[in-house]
């Protein structure tokens, strides 16, 4: 049996240690420490010292094991990139680069709720919210909000904790609501938060109400509660995006920032009132010092709940007006807006309303075909080019496209009939200074003839937050087409332009049609009042200023003629015809003022019609009683 094999000549651990034992000479103490090149080129050596340099300027590796000379030793002093280095310095690299998250990577993280806000897992799952924890010591260091444009997921709002926002995971621009996607069923009551953790803290308050119920239905229901991704920032388009789904609710509760203390907060209602305005807009109270829903969870879980029932079921509708005391008041407060009235293109009519004014509501009638829709025009293209109004078209009798070529002809003094048939007779340079001076000042319902009173005033919400100060709508009956009870739907629309109108720095003008009388004909002239308007008495009474169209046009000479009879007019008082007429061209398509004429000298006077006593027996007979 061979124990050893002489022919090696390498020194082997046994002989050095022997040597050890035997005491070593002073060349063979290690002076320094290098990186040992072998190791490295088989990927050992990561603390760079096995390699041991002595005082001789020679080298050994105890790993390997190898004897290095003095010019092998130089060489890995030199070395600067031997191929373990350059691996080490990929590996530092690579730690030092994280990966960008996915929305596919964040499905990996849990439902684990925030302990600091209480919110549990079990809403966290609902929500769809995800956190993501230090993996060295469990603790929650970021959560990961959803975002839906339907049912579709398009990307992850981000906050690292505690309030630090990072970066979207995705995308959020254009998506819904957050929560949107989770409304499912009967649209009664929706509240709207203004953050994701407000929402969720909500939620979770309104399934514990919903728990105390007796009833089985309520404790199975499902809250609706959505909140806005970024508070007032963006609310107005978002509101707007979802206006027509938001209207269907029965109650819509907002519960966003605490508006007495916290200015986000009361700029974010001011617009939530401006896009969805007062009917259905309820706005819950919250405790004193309490900021937003969060806040409640710091409660315990029965004042929380308790805290939420009270701000829910005591909601109440949105009212800009307080009480003021006179005492408070000063001369500085009396005066702080000038009523101002934008002058319009029509004399007599002028002088009478004194402008259009903001904040009011303008009723025009006449009989049919009396040139109602060419006043309106008229109106809408002197605001849009003399004081640069965005003006909003609601022309429920014609397509949008014909609107626009009202303004198109009307721009250029040519009939509109005129230029249907002949889009020529109107040079391309006018047509483009048409479209750049009036038209893009312009925006026009598309529709298919009928609109619900509903629809008609989310539409006019839009209108009005997408800038426009003027809106004409034509017509109001056309508004509550088919309804089973006209005069109250006409009702409720004109209370619900009134106070869009009051609260809101717009002027609406709204046509109407007149009531048929088989007594008076009001194409051929005759005189109109407040009992000839169709539909309902509110009509009237919940509008600024009214302005009727008389005039014959039957007439053998002024068939074209129109009279203007102011029936109210809040701010000046004035009311009666207005002096001169009106002569519309058929060439031009314009009213042209004459004031020398006048209704009594062209339109015959009739006398009242008095019925007449009926004859008993015919002749002379006289029926007295004897």
């Amino acid at each position: 049996m061979i124990l050893n094999d002489t022919t090696d000549t390498e020194v082997t651990p046994s002989r050095h240690n022997r040597r050890k034992r035997r005491g070593g000479s002073k060349s063979s103490t290690p002076v320094a420490n290098l990186p040992c090149p072998h190791c490295r080129a088989k990927g050992g050596d990561s603390t760079g010292n096995h390699l041991m340099v002595f005082k001789d300027g020679k080298g050994y590796c105890s790993r390997c094991p190898k004897h290095f000379t003095v010019e092998e030793v130089q060489a890995a002093k030199d070395a600067k990139n031997t191929k373990r280095q350059s691996r080490f310095e990929r590996s530092t690299f690579q730690k030092s680069y994280k990966k960008e998250l996915t929305i596919e990577d964040i499905q990996y993280f849990g439902f684990l709720g925030d302990a600091h806000r209480s919110i549990s897992a079990e809403t966290d799952r609902y929500f769809g919210i995800k956190t993501e924890v230090n993996q060295s010591t469990g603790q929650s260091i970021t959560r990961y909000y959803p975002y839906y444009v339907e049912d579709d997921l398009y990307g992850y709002k981000v906050r690292g904790l505690p309030k630090n926002w990072k970066t979207d995971v995705g995308t959020i621009k254009g998506t819904d609501l957050f929560g949107w996607n989770l409304l499912k069923g009967a649209k009664k009551t929706l509240i709207i938060t203004e953050g994701e953790e407000d929402c969720a803290a909500g939620w979770q308050l309104n399934k514990a109400m919903n728990m105390r119920s007796d009833n089985r239905r309520i404790k199975r229901s499902v809250p609706h509660i959505v909140s806005l991704p970024n508070g007032t920032k963006g609310a107005q388009k978002i509101l707007l995006h979802h206006i027509e789904d938001l209207m269907k609710y029965d109650k819509i509760l907002w519960m966003g920032d605490n508006y007495k203390i916290d200015p986000e907060g009361a700029l974010a209602l001011e617009v939530a009132v401006q896009v969805i305005g007062v009917d259905k807009l309820y706005v819950a109270e919250y405790p004193d010092r309490k900021k937003d829903l969060c806040d409640l969870m710091k409660l315990s879980t029965t004042e929380a709940v308790d805290a939420f029932a009270e701000m829910y079921f005591n909601a109440k509708k949105y009212s800009p007006a307080d009480i003021v005391d006179g005492a408070d008041l000063e001369v500085s407060d009396l005066e702080k807006e000038v009523v101002v009235g934008y002058e319009i293109p029509f004399h007599s009519i002028q002088e009478k309303l004194q402008g259009l004014r903001l904040y009011e509501h303008t009723l025009l009638f006449s009989g049919s075909g009396m040139g109602k829709s060419t006043l309106c025009r008229a109106l809408g293209h002197w605001m849009a080019y003399e004081h640069r109004w965005q003006v909003g078209n609601i022309y429920l009798e014609e397509r949008y496209d014909k609107t626009a070529q009202g303004y198109m002809a009307y721009d250029n003094s040519v009939s509109l009939g005129a230029y249907r048939k002949d889009f020529s007779i109107i040079s391309e340079e006018d047509k483009l200074n048409t479209m750049e001076n009036i038209i893009t000042k312009m925006m026009f319902l598309n529709h298919n003839g009928c609109i619900s009173p509903d629809v008609l005033m989310n539409k006019i919400r839009y209108l009005f937050n997408k800038g426009c100060k003027l809106i004409i709508l034509d017509h109001i009956s056309m508004a509550v087409t088919g309804s089973d009870d006209e005069r109250r739907e006409i009702d409720t629309l004109m209370e619900n332009i009134y106070r869009f109108c009051e609260t809101n720095p717009i002027h609406v003008i709204s046509v109407v049609h007149l009531s048929r009388d088989s007594k008076r004909d009001f194409a051929r002239g005759a005189e109109i009042t407040a009992n000839n308007l169709r539909g309902s008495a509110g009509l009237l009474q919940m509008a600024w200023n009214a302005i009727g169209l008389e005039g014959d046009n039957q007439h053998e000479d002024h068939a074209d003629t129109r009279f203007p009879r102011m029936l109210k007019c809040r701010e000046t008082g004035e009311v009666g015809l207005c002096d001169g007429g009106y002569r519309y061209s058929k060439v031009t398509g314009r009213f042209k003022f004459d004031e020398d004429i006048s209704k009594d000298d062209i339109i015959e006077k009739k006398q009242p019609w008095t019925p007449s006593l009926p004859t008993m027996g015919g002749g002379s007979h006289d029926n007295k009683a004897v």
